[in-house]
């Protein structure tokens, strides 16, 4: 059936071609399971992202099979298979390649956090209380790319008893662990997600779930600036999304309560200073002028303007930056050059990321390796457009009227 579909449908050869020359990680899915075929010769799957209600409704078909426990991967392999898709043939930018992959993995978690607290239910009993996830880094900002991980946070309920009598801290730290397990936990048929829990309070010392009073604890009398400075992309993602909402709004004005006094923005300096110095010259995201200097320059500008701008409290960096400029509060070339070098430090993250899986951040060694990667992108001399980019963001970074006291 595969070899008539390619006799009979020319555009699905283009098709085919395009991707396996970009990406063996998206190819090695379509082998794994060539009743994925369909989906790629359909002209359909470009048109349009699902929804969430839609995404959801696919889970629940999938998870009925005679299979079900291989549901959610089928599920999470042909999402990413038609988000790759999107990008290779419908021209997808990094935004929305970031909203569709991170809602595909909100349903997963979903479906996660609904089987961990049945397991927990039936060996501890019943709890009462709200019990939520927050989503932190790139899954919290809405800006997920290929083989990216999801920054969790689990927070439950102050006034939470269990019916057990077990301590809440125990048992929603079993309901924590038993998320990670069902997203990260290797089975026959792969793994999910990998998680990074470490972002919590007291970090990977502490315990998995927090009460809301220690969340807001912690953050506001013990937590470090960088790790206030996190929070910014706090967002609600599952569970009781009531409460979550609440956490959400907490998290939000701890952030950004956060004063920039001479010592905060000394501390903040330091910690860049260290990630640029252990970083490779290559590395889009640590280098000088790369991804991770583009976020600092927004975060303390949103900062610095969100009590006169109330729309600059918000998680995702271009959103931001949009709202900067639409404010006056950077200058027009620093706006638009920092928009542009992160739409194209992204995007070319996103397709060196693409072709493995794997959560990179480096440019290839090799003149052959950067030729590949500047045929597959359609960019002429990738290197020096990066090169470009880092120069703009350089110099934002060094404006004093673009980054107020920074030391």
């Amino acid at each position: 059936s595969v070899y008539e579909t390619l006799k009979s449908n020319p555009p699905f050869c283009r098709y085919l071609v395009r991707l396996v020359s970009n990406s063996e990680y998206l190819t090695e899915i379509l082998i794994r399971d060539p009743g994925l075929f369909d989906v790629f010769a359909s002209r359909t799957v470009f048109d349009r992202a699902p929804s969430k209600e839609e995404l959801r409704a696919q889970l629940d078909l999938l998870r009925s099979a005679y299979e079900a426990a291989a549901g959610p991967y089928r599920f999470r392999d042909e999402q990413v298979l038609r988000v790759g898709m999107r990008e290779l043939f419908a021209g997808a930018g990094i935004v929305e390649i970031g909203q569709e992959l991170t809602r595909v993995a909100e349903v997963l978690l979903e479906y996660a956090i609904d089987q961990a607290q049945a397991e927990v239910v039936q060996r501890y009993g019943p709890a009462s209380g709200p019990f939520a996830i927050l989503a932190l880094g790139k899954f919290g900002g809405k800006e997920m790319g290929y083989g990216s991980d999801l920054d969790l946070t689990f927070v439950y309920g102050s006034e939470a008893t269990i019916e057990s009598g077990m301590a809440p801290s125990e048992y929603y730290a079993a309901v924590a662990s038993r998320v990670i397990q069902c997203l990260k936990g290797h089975t026959r048929y792969g793994t999910l997600y990998d998680i990074d829990a470490r972002l919590r309070p007291d970090g990977k010392k502490g315990v998995l779930a927090v009460s809301g009073r220690r969340f807001s604890e912690y953050y506001l009398g013990e937590a470090q600036a960088w790790e206030r400075l996190a929070l910014i992309k706090a967002r609600a993602v599952a569970g009781d999304l009531e409460f979550g909402k609440e956490v959400e709004t907490e998290a939000r004005d701890i952030a950004f309560s956060l004063p920039l006094t001479p010592e905060t923005l000394a501390g903040i300096g330091e910690i860049r200073r260290k990630i640029v110095h252990g970083a490779s010259p290559k590395d889009l995201k640590k280098a000088e002028g790369g991804l991770t200097d583009i976020e600092f320059i927004v975060r303390l500008l949103q900062l610095r303007h969100a009590g006169q701008w109330p729309d600059l409290k918000r998680g995702d960096v271009l959103g931001a930056l949009d709202a900067l400029g639409r404010h006056q509060l950077l200058p027009e070339a620093h706006s638009r050059g920092l928009h542009d070098a992160y739409v194209l430090l992204r995007r070319v993250e996103n397709r060196i990321r693409m072709k493995h899986g794997r959560s990179e951040s480096m440019l290839p060694d090799t003149p052959e390796e950067l030729d590949d990667l500047s045929r597959r992108l359609e960019m002429p001399d990738v290197a020096e457009r990066v090169r470009q980019a880092r120069q703009a963001v350089r110099a934002a970074y060094d404006d004093a009227s673009c980054l107020i006291r920074w030391p």
